[in-house]
């Protein structure tokens, strides 16, 4: 800044143009030099000042102001002819405690023209009027000696720093400009949201480029599976028997089951699925029953049938979440709906307390409500009938002599009930006496115990009990009379007469069954539920497999895990907080 100073008052000088210095270090200098050593000069400070004031007052004035600026500034001509410009500022050596020998120098060389050389032959007339004892040699070269502060350098940093983003503000500015014909050219854009826009614009860059990548590798995957699909039911009409067959339409039914969770009502893969269906559903003995929802406006939140019994024109559901059960009638007009009159739930009771509903069964006449009714079992042993009319009452079973260890199941069978304990490998049967259950228990495997720890279910057919157990397989026993112990097969096999399959103890469609229903003449039939399967899979009571009945609504297969036979060709299926109803194909 000093020198700049310097060389405007010497560019606008009148008499001396050609005799001061110019603006860039580029450019041949005048012999004087600023230094901080007054002794190398035969006048002092005084003399030349006078000179200066004689030959260009203007000059003297703009030193006389630079020297108010810089602690150190002195003039002197070398006999060696060598130029140096020296800056110095006391305060900046202080701050960075450099010493004078180890600040760094720039020294530039220039070679001279016959202009310059003439320009110095000026600068040396013009130092003998000073009266200077001794004259540079301007034919020698020159050396600019510059300091540089940390002070300096960060505010040259700074001011770049806002030059460019004050550059970017303008061309933005001009940009939106031309593309919004009514922009206020006043609004000022901040130079924060400047960065962040920039900031955000290759992260914009990066989410959409992941989302078209993801949406055709989506559409890549959607036509691998569809194409899987077709190479298996072209092996499949290829096959030489339905043996042969069954395992690729198998497969196109699991490569149109991806397909649709990625593209929902594809035309392609419906056709595929339904051909895939339709072979299927032959090998297998599938019948499929469209269903109806029934309206269970009443119904509690969260709902969660676990079983169903059908009696005449009703249906009990036993929700488990709300430890209640719920009875839906037939109405006139064919439609069943809730029963808001029948209440049947947990809780205080004629004196006595319901904690938990276990399982529900159906109780013929005598008893102590004078009428066929559902009855419940708690934990306890203790029994809560429901009647049609809304009416509950509670009697207490006497105990067995190790007293109740988690009963799980309960059954009606020719005026006797019979409670599944699996805890005690035990079925304990109550005798009526005139209309209660007031005796002590009888054992129903009084002489040999069998294994029941993982029983979750019975069943009564004509005197024969069926205990299903956890892993699918099935115990049955019977009694040819009261005074002999049951006969028992442990493990019945499952005949399976389907094509490709064999007989086994185990059923393949059901690992996990959730629930157990068996009917006398004329079904004479055991239905069983699988949590893993959405249809019902009906047995003989020898267990020979006959078909399997799948719900279909409007919104697709239903899950059924609870299922009752009803009046005439009716079919229930229960899933979760739902009721549905079909006719037998």
């Amino acid at each position: 800044d000093i020198l700049s100073s310097i060389d405007e008052h010497e560019t606008g000088g009148q008499n001396y143009h050609d005799k001061f210095l110019s603006e860039s270090f580029e450019q041949p200098q005048s012999a004087i030099q600023y230094s901080d050593h007054l002794s190398n000069t035969e006048g002092d400070t005084h003399t030349i000042d006078s000179e200066l004031d004689v030959e260009n007052p203007d000059i003297n004035r703009d030193i006389q102001q630079d020297n108010n600026i810089s602690d150190n500034l002195y003039v002197q001509s070398e006999d060696n002819g060598n130029y140096s410009a020296e800056l110095m500022t006391t305060s900046d050596t202080e701050l960075l405690d450099y010493s004078e020998d180890s600040n760094g120098s720039v020294f530039v060389d220039y070679d001279e023209d016959a202009n310059q050389r003439q320009s110095h032959q000026t600068n040396n007339d013009f130092v003998d009027k000073l009266d200077v004892g001794s004259q540079s040699d301007w034919e020698s070269p020159r050396k600019r000696h510059i300091d540089f502060s940390l002070s300096v350098l960060q505010t040259r940093l700074e001011a770049n720093l806002k030059y460019i983003i004050r550059s970017w503000s303008v061309k933005t500015h001009k940009m939106v400009s031309r593309i919004l014909p009514d922009y206020d050219h006043d609004v000022q854009v901040p130079g924060s949201a400047l960065l962040w826009g920039a900031a955000g614009v290759p992260v914009l860059v990066v989410v959409l480029t992941i989302a078209v990548y993801v949406q055709f590798g989506r559409a890549r995957q959607f036509n691998y599976y569809v194409d899987q699909a077709r190479m298996e039911a072209t092996l499949g009409r290829n096959s030489k028997d339905a043996i042969q067959a069954a395992p690729h339409w198998r497969q196109v039914l699991l490569w149109s089951s991806l397909a649709h969770e990625i593209r929902s009502n594809h035309p392609d893969v419906e056709l595929l699925e339904t051909a895939a269906i339709g072979f299927l559903d032959v090998i297998d003995r599938v019948e499929r029953v469209d269903v109806e929802l029934i309206s269970l406006d009443g119904l509690q939140p969260n709902a969660n049938i676990s079983k169903i019994l059908a009696r005449g024109s009703s249906v009990y559901l036993l929700d488990l979440k709300n430890q209640s059960v719920n009875r839906a009638v037939l109405t006139t007009s064919g439609q069943y709906q809730l029963d808001p009159v029948f209440e049947c739930r947990n809780g205080a009771i004629g004196g006595q307390s319901i904690d938990t509903l276990v399982d529900i069964a159906w109780l013929d006449t005598p008893n102590v409500v004078g009428q066929d009714t559902l009855i419940a079992l708690d934990p306890d042993g203790r029994l809560l009938y429901c009647t049609s009319d809304g009416t509950m009452a509670v009697t207490l079973l006497t105990p067995p002599y190790d007293g109740w260890n988690n009963p799980v199941a309960l059954e009606a069978f020719q005026g006797r009930i019979y409670v599944m304990e699996p805890d005690a490998n035990e079925v304990w049967v109550y005798t009526r006496d005139d209309k209660f259950f007031v005796q002590a228990p009888e054992r129903y495997f009084s002489e040999s115990a069998i294994d029941l720890s993982d029983a979750i279910d019975i069943s009564i057919v004509q005197g024969s009990i069926y205990i299903l157990h956890e892993d699918g397989h099935m115990t049955e026993c019977i009694r040819k009379s009261q005074d002999l112990p049951p006969e028992c097969n442990l493990e019945m096999t499952y005949i399976d007469g389907r094509l490709g399959r064999v007989n086994d103890t185990s059923f393949e469609n059901v690992s996990f069954p959730v629930s157990m229903a068996a009917y006398p003449p004329p079904y004479s039939s055991l239905y069983l539920t699988d949590s893993k399967s959405p249809g019902v899979f009906q047995f003989s009571l020898r267990l020979a497999y006959q078909r399997e009945f799948r719900a279909v609504s409007s919104n697709g297969e239903v899950e059924a895990i609870g299922f009752a036979v009803g009046p005439g060709r009716d079919l229930f299926f229960a899933s979760k907080d739902s009721l549905y109803v079909g006719k037998r194909p």
